[in-house]
């Protein structure tokens, strides 16, 4: 694609304003969250967020109305808006799919959208599979590579690709767990298929298939060998840390948090209260690996662990481990807590990556 004409840029853009809610509610998606009200909406508020940051590019925006777009436009101060769909009350993933319907005879140069992973499957469903998708992360499960790394990586991206244009596109495989599989033991990703996005404009472009295994024996015998009896753990999601639970000979959901105490099990699946409660007590870690392929420490598969849990433990009290092959090719983790709160984040963070190994990575948030 030539360089776009600013008097002819016109993107299609909207809002799920349920993605990334369930977060709040200890919930794993946000499929059968209730209805939500702007306040209260993260997608909403990554999504104004997102247009005051372009809000000078003389976009001509294709929205639907209310909370799924035009209010949106109304606060960032973009008034150079068309509504093209009227979305029910509350929303559903129904008017997702109708407003990508409706501006597909448009042809907008490019599609914005603020939600997560199923926000992604009902574009797919929809049938938009030609025309560049930018995904402005909102949602809880974003394991899809059609997402920037934060909504400022997604304010950049467009401000290049407005400015400069798209040169090439390349495939992004839609990924997502089912919801009726998120609190069984053992959940796995799906492929849904592939949507397009901008090349070469640093987007997430692996997305986690399976939830990595690797060799964590040695991991786990380090983190148990070096427990601090008086020490409070909140045991993060994903196999690795799981390896822990695994020692205990206990067997949790893979995508939720637990709590142990002196070497036990003693709380499954805890909520970000719960999580916030036991960090503000001085004795606490916390224990995460990245998402492998992504290369996310927070903000991506660890939506209990928000702002304020960070505030109150310290990036002291936080235990990285990932297996080493894991982090062969990484150069850096990152970090999108995606909140208006100062988190003091360092340059650098230590991973256990086997038996008294450790690797330093650098972070980027």
């Amino acid at each position: 694609m030539a360089k776009l004409d600013y008097a002819r840029v016109k993107i299609g853009f909207f809002i799920n304003p349920r993605a990334g809610s369930g977060a709040s509610l200890n919930k794993k998606g946000s499929d059968q969250v209730d209805s939500i009200d702007r306040p209260s909406s993260t997608s909403y508020s990554a999504g104004r967020k997102f247009l005051q940051g372009i809000r000078d590019l003389g976009i001509h925006f294709l929205v639907p109305g209310g909370i799924m777009g035009a209010d949106a436009m109304d606060e960032a101060g973009i008034s150079d808006y068309e509504i093209v769909y009227f979305p029910k009350n509350p929303t559903e993933a129904s008017d997702t799919i109708s407003f990508v319907k409706s501006i597909m005879g448009m042809i907008p140069q490019l599609l914005i959208f603020c939600g997560g992973d199923g926000t992604a499957r009902d574009i797919l469903a929809a049938g938009f599979i030609s025309i560049p998708v930018i995904g402005v992360p909102a949602g809880i499960k974003m394991e899809s590579s059609v997402f920037a790394i934060s909504v400022q990586h997604a304010i950049n991206v467009t401000r290049e690709v407005v400015g400069k244009g798209i040169a090439e596109t390349e495939k992004a495989e839609v990924v997502d767990i089912p919801e009726e599989e998120l609190d069984t033991i053992h959940p796995h990703p799906r492929f849904y298929g592939e949507l397009v996005t901008p090349a070469n404009q640093g987007m997430v472009s692996s997305p986690k298939l399976d939830f990595y295994q690797g060799d964590t024996e040695g991991i786990a015998d380090y983190f148990i060998e070096t427990m601090d009896k008086d020490m409070h753990y909140i045991i993060g999601p994903g196999s690795t840390c799981k390896s822990i639970i695994a020692r205990l000979d206990k067997e949790t959901n893979l995508l939720g948090f637990d709590l142990v105490e002196a070497g036990r099990l003693m709380e499954t699946d805890i909520s970000e209260q719960r999580i916030f409660e036991v960090a503000t007590t001085g004795k606490c870690k916390l224990v995460i690996s990245p998402i492998g392929g992504q290369n996310f420490l927070l903000g991506r598969g660890n939506k209990q662990i928000s702002a304020r849990v960070v505030q109150a433990l310290g990036f002291d009290n936080i235990m990285v481990l990932s297996a080493q092959d894991k982090l062969t090719y990484t150069k850096k983790l990152y970090i999108d807590l995606n909140t208006k709160q100062t988190v003091d984040i360092p340059k650098y963070i230590r991973v256990i990556i086997g038996y008294g190994m450790f690797k330093i990575v650098k972070l980027e948030g």
